[in-house]
């Protein structure tokens, strides 16, 4: 046996977590076997180990914003996960009172923008939908992914912070973000952490937007439109599942589009069709240290939190927020929760709608998205049609003033529809008090009552799946 001496042993303890590697022990050694030669380390400098990975851990969750779950850890997450789902997993909300009656009517509300912005083909874009919307009273953030071809010093560039005809926008900030692909945690963490840079300034709505993400109206149309749903929250949430009981219009709460399927054996409960509800594998992330992946044989207990009263939705993660909802995001009280979101499929589209069901006292209004998308019939893509001008431009001028933005489009493909929508921003009048605001209004605001979202389960341990532990 080789007794390594003791910056050896450390050192061969963090090579270990570099190459994300499980420790196990074997009659007194343990092994770490991914590295090009073995070594056997005597049992009793295994706390050493241990000590190390634990710090090690405590590095890679602070680089991540607080989540960091590999593989090995799954099931006990899990399994922790549903403890807490069951002694209350969220902290009850903290307003007692509407903001909308903390203003008066005729004050113009501030906005801030989360853009997200990946591809170098989108930039022109990007400086357009900017020159739609700037205003100096509001706050911008845009972030770059790290790994996408623009850069954000091209996105500055772009925008004309820098080079020889730069302008002082001290509103306007350009960060470089780390990278997170579609569907897993990473995503969202990136997001959150773009929120609480944002916090520092002075806002009522923040308006999460991507590169393919176009305005439909003029600033001030949207800061109108956003002024008279004060406290309002623009999230399309569509829960896991609905009851028909009392039911006539199955466009509620999902719009047109996003479709819901009554089912055929005549039962009362419709279960939202999506993809990644069916999909139970839990998922590993953390932060950008290694991709996020699936993890065979554990599987999210969506039936055991579900018996505990615990309601899942999906929304899209483009969405318009109310500071107070971001403040409550963004606290130090949702540690449990972020947890449980990180290891489901899609966390990127279950975060928000999953959150605003399950928080304990929600008081604030849940408005429809204000987006116009187009989905293909029964689609599983995680991303919409491409709009066009022949192809949706009559759709979408059907119900154009109960719109925000329209997504998504492409500098090609979408250049005679862009066209066509700046045309109209000119000569449009901003949403008043009278008729056609009222049916914008009752358009976007959706009524829940949290009972119709409660999935039937199943007997505990019943539904022929292993448990997260297993």
């Amino acid at each position: 046996m080789v007794r390594l001496p003791w910056f050896l042993l450390r050192g061969l303890a963090l090579a270990c977590l570099l190459f994300d590697v499980c420790l196990t022990v074997e009659e007194g050694h343990s092994t770490c076997a991914s590295l090009e030669t073995e070594c056997s380390i005597n049992a009793s400098s295994l706390w050493q180990i241990r000590q190390t990975r634990s710090v090690a851990l405590q590095v890679d969750e602070a680089s991540s914003g607080g989540i960091c779950l590999p593989a090995a850890h799954l099931p006990k997450e899990l399994n922790k996960a549903v403890k807490h789902v069951h002694h209350g997993i969220l902290p009850p909300w903290p307003h007692t009172k509407s903001t909308n009656k903390d203003h008066n009517a005729g004050d113009s509300v501030r906005l801030a923008f989360l853009v997200q912005v990946c591809y170098k083909t989108h930039l022109e874009l990007v400086r357009r939908t900017f020159d739609q919307l700037y205003d100096t009273t509001d706050s911008w953030l845009y972030l770059v992914d790290k790994k996408c071809t623009a850069s954000a010093h091209s996105v500055r560039k772009e925008l004309g912070l820098i080079g020889p005809h730069s302008r002082d926008l001290p509103n306007v900030a350009v960060r470089e973000a780390p990278h997170a692909p579609y569907y897993h945690w990473p995503r969202v963490q990136v997001v959150l952490d773009g929120l609480k840079h944002l916090q520092q300034h002075p806002w009522e709505f923040v308006i999460h937007l991507s590169e393919s993400d176009y305005p439909v109206h003029s600033s001030a149309w949207i800061r109108h439109a956003l002024t008279r749903q004060r406290g309002s929250n623009f999230i399309q949430v569509i829960p896991k599942c609905l009851s028909l009981i009392g039911k006539t219009d199955l466009n509620t709460p999902s719009r047109k589009g996003l479709h819901w399927y009554p089912p055929e054996d005549g039962s009362t409960m419709m279960e939202d069709p999506w993809y990644w509800w069916k999909d139970t594998r839990a998922v590993a992330s953390c932060g950008d240290r290694f991709t996020p992946d699936f993890v065979n044989k554990t599987y999210f207990p969506h039936d055991d939190l579900e018996r505990l009263g615990f309601i899942f939705g999906r929304s899209p993660e483009w969405v318009v927020l109310t500071r107070e909802l971001v403040d409550y995001a963004t606290g130090p009280k949702l540690g449990n929760f972020k947890k449980l979101i990180a290891m489901h499929a899609a966390a990127d589209e279950t975060f928000w709608g999953t959150l605003v069901l399950n928080i304990p006292k929600f008081t604030p209004r849940l408005s429809r998205q204000g987006w116009f998308i187009h989905w293909p019939p029964k689609s599983t893509n995680h991303s919409p049609d491409t709009l066009t001008e022949k192809d949706h431009l009559g759709t979408m001028l059907q119900n154009h003033n109960l719109y925000l933005f329209m997504r998504k489009v492409e500098p090609k493909a979408s250049a005679k529809l862009l066209q066509f929508v700046d045309s109209l921003i000119p000569t449009e009048a901003p949403p008043a008090a009278n008729s056609a605001a009222s049916l914008l209004e009752s358009h976007w605001e959706q009524h829940y009552n949290l009972e119709d979202f409660r999935c039937p389960t199943p007997p505990s341990k019943k539904n022929g799946r292993k448990s997260a532990s297993e």
